[in-house]
């Protein structure tokens, strides 16, 4: 395969490559449409512990999400997956997927975009302590898709079954005149 073609700004295709991995902080890699990992970018590598030659040609561990992107049922905000560092040590990830388009139109691999949320769901547990511990709770309302969202210590304060009870708008507010 030849050189490819230069983007719309004039940029070189393979310059960009270049420097979105000196840039991003995603893990990236790519895997066949038989499910071969054939690229990790050096974030994925760091972030695995391992190195990118005992990364590529491996089976893909993530077949259901891959399976799940074909299908189109993939979550929009993608799957969490727990993965294996080199050092035995665990790792929460986020993993977005998107198809590799090939000629004739059809998915010829899978690019997946891999985020370490271990800080994340860190910071989350304790401020669920936190509010335990202060009885508070939080709650959010997403006015537009008019979802609303209770924190545990909510649920709790006001003997809610997180499992059987959906918050809304209109049941806060009852909570709250009931009271």
């Amino acid at each position: 395969m030849g050189k490819a073609e230069a983007g719309r700004d004039g940029h070189d295709p393979e310059a960009l490559l270049a420097a979105n991995e000196r840039a991003t902080q995603a893990g990236l890699a790519a895997v066949d449409a038989d499910g071969v990992q054939t690229y990790a970018n050096p974030a994925f590598c760091r972030m695995l512990g391992f190195a990118p030659e005992e990364l590529i040609e491996e089976r893909a561990r993530i077949e259901e999400a891959f399976a799940a992107s074909l299908a189109g049922t993939a979550p929009e905000d993608g799957f969490e997956l727990r993965f294996c560092r080199k050092d035995g040590a665990r790792i929460d990830v986020q993993l977005l997927i998107g198809a590799i388009i090939g000629d004739d139109g059809q998915p010829a691999g899978w690019l997946a975009s891999v985020h370490d949320i271990n800080a994340r769901k860190r910071s989350l547990a304790t401020l669920s302590d936190a509010q335990r511990l202060a009885s508070v709770g939080t709650w959010e309302w997403d006015v537009v898709g008019g979802e609303v969202r209770w924190s545990r210590e909510l649920f709790h304060q006001y003997g809610r079954d997180p499992d059987s009870f959906t918050p809304s708008y209109e049941g806060f507010i009852a909570q709250v005149i009931e009271e």
